[in-house]
Formats: C-alpha cells, structure tokens, sequence
C-alpha cells in the first residue's frame, strides 16, 4: 500500500457550479484552477499561490491586483478570445515558480498555461497579451472539458510544498479525461538546479495518467515538460516503467501483475521515474513523489485500502492520493 511522503489538501468530487453552458463550464474552471490555488475556494491553507498579475479582459497589469474576484465566481471577469483580443490572464506564484494561465483560445474548452522559475514580466502584459518568461515551458491550445456540455465534476490536490494536480471529470464515464499537474521530484541528482514539471493532458477515450492513451506519460511524453537541469532549454519526458524479461521480450510489469500481490495480499504499486531522451541529452531526472503504476487490471477508481481510511485511487493506470474519506465519484 502507498505511504505517503506528502502532506496534500483536498478539493475533490466538487460539481462545476455553472453547467448551463460549455462557456460558462470552460470560465468557471479557469476561474478554479486560480481560486483553488490561492486557497479562496476549496479550503487549503498551506503551499498557497498567490497573485503576480492578472487580466480580466479590460484591464491588466502585473501588479498583484485581483481582477477574476477572489472567492465569488462572476463569468464577466473570465474572458475568452484569440491571442491579439483582449481576454483574461493570472499568473501566480508560490515563491519558487510561476504559473500563467491564459484564456487566449478559439474555442471556450481549450486554454494555455506555462510555467517557469523566473518571473513573468516579459513582453508587454496587457488585455490583449500575455506576460511572459524567459524560461517558460508550457502548453498551448490545450482542451480542458468536452465540446459538448456535458455534466463535468473537479478534484483538486495541493500539497504544503505547492505542488499541485487538478482533475476534470465528466460524470458516469469513470474516468477523468483532463489534468494540469505541476510537481517536483524526489531522487534527484546532484547539479539539480531546475525540479519543476508540468503534466497537461486531454483524453475522453483513455483517461489521463492511461498507458494507453493519448494523454497517457508514456504514450504521448508531449504531456509532461519541464527544463534541462541548468534551466537553458526545454525538455519533454515520460515516465520510465519497470519491464521484465518474459522469453527475450520486454513487458511492462505493470501488465503481468495481479490486482493483488500473491505475498501480502495488498494492491501492489510500482514507482515512477521521469526520463527524458530528447536529441542528445539524455538523464534520468528523478522518481515522482506519491505517484506510482498500478496493475493494469485494477479498475479505475479502485480505493486502497479498500474499507478505508482512504490512500489513493486509480487513475488510468497510476495510483494517486486521495482524501481518507471521500470515495471518487467520476
């Protein structure tokens, strides 16, 4: 069973509070993504993110000024327009990293969101774009919910150290199609001087954190990003799974065990570390924190220990915390 090496607070199973329309779901978990982050909704306290610069369409600046409402969601704050219009923008900060979140799109289901170790000043903010970093990486044009209105549910996770991981769910399709994580790694080398990733991914057929699908950490390693370890350039990785040799071929071992382990009889779980292979630079960066695979035949959602106090749940093919008392309904 995971033993957990974080502390975490939870905001999970929380229904999108306006759904009458694609637009007003897509604004109001924009809105979220900052109001959880900043502890203005959702109830944490620790490893808070506060506010370096905002837009809400007609006004912006980098100047610390809230512009989205602090704890009261008001969809005329959080616009969405093409890069060049005028839209809505926040970067936060956790005194370690920043987070900007940009709602220049075409469409009310896809946002941009980058991250980097310097601040965001870049450019000219204004209404009609963005600030930027120096050392940014991110991802653009990014979906977050379905085309489709669809009634959709949040889980969000922030640690005392201001990792994070927040999940979209569409209910009754048992899995979460969409994450924005953004988490350090344990294991590191020595030289380490860039321990920041981003994992953003979008997949209605597979689920996130899926060996299988397209915004799975192996399948499509453009969903986890980062920078080399001088912070000079940016890299994309995947999660290195643990293979076993079965008659000279490879397989994952995640693959060929039991939903149980045949000795303890506990689920069993497997740890992950990040590799990057990018044209000649290659390293094995670190093992992530309080993440691991699961066996692939263990059903999503799937709670450990099963009769509770709760650890962790299934998610595509990873175990991740979960609150001691809040079963996922996704």
């Amino acid at each position: 069973m995971t033993t957990m090496e974080l502390t975490y607070a939870f905001d999970l199973n929380r229904t999108i509070a306006s759904q009458t329309t694609v637009a007003l779901q897509g604004k109001w978990i924009v809105w979220y993504l900052k109001a959880f982050l900043m502890g203005q909704i959702g109830g944490a306290v620790s490893g808070l993110w506060t506010l370096a610069g905002s837009s809400n369409g007609a006004t912006a600046g980098m100047d610390a000024t809230e512009r989205w409402n602090a704890g009261t969601f008001d969809s005329s704050l959080i616009v969405r327009a093409a890069a060049g219009v005028a839209h809505s923008w926040v970067v936060l900060n956790n005194g370690d990293w920043y987070c900007c979140i940009d709602y220049a799109a075409a469409n009310d289901y896809t946002f941009e969101v980058y991250f980097s170790k310097t601040a965001f000043n870049g450019g000219s903010p204004s209404t009609t774009a963005r600030p930027t970093s120096a050392t940014e990486f991110g991802f653009a044009t990014q979906q977050f919910i379905a085309s489709s209105l669809a009634a959709s549910k949040v889980h969000g996770r922030l640690a005392t150290n201001g990792t994070f991981e927040i999940l979209v769910s569409t209910d009754g399709l048992g899995k979460a199609p969409f994450i924005l994580k953004f988490f350090s790694l344990a294991n590191t080398k020595t030289g380490e001087a860039h321990n920041g990733w981003g994992y953003v991914g979008y997949d209605v057929a597979n689920g996130v954190y899926s060996l299988t699908g397209s915004a799975g950490p192996l399948c499509d390693n453009s969903k986890i990003k980062g920078r080399d370890k001088d912070n000079t350039f940016s890299v994309t990785n995947a999660g290195l799974p643990m293979y076993y040799e079965n008659t000279s071929t490879r397989v994952f071992a995640s693959t060929q065990l039991g939903t149980t382990d045949a000795t303890d009889g506990n689920y069993p779980d497997l740890p992950i570390y990040l590799y990057i292979a990018q044209g000649g630079y290659r390293s094995l960066r670190g093992r992530v924190q309080d993440t691991y695979w699961a066996p692939e035949s263990t059903p999503q959602t799937t709670v450990e220990p099963a009769g509770g106090p709760y650890v962790s749940t299934v998610v595509g093919n990873m175990w991740i915390p979960w609150s001691t008392s809040t079963a996922p309904q996704f």
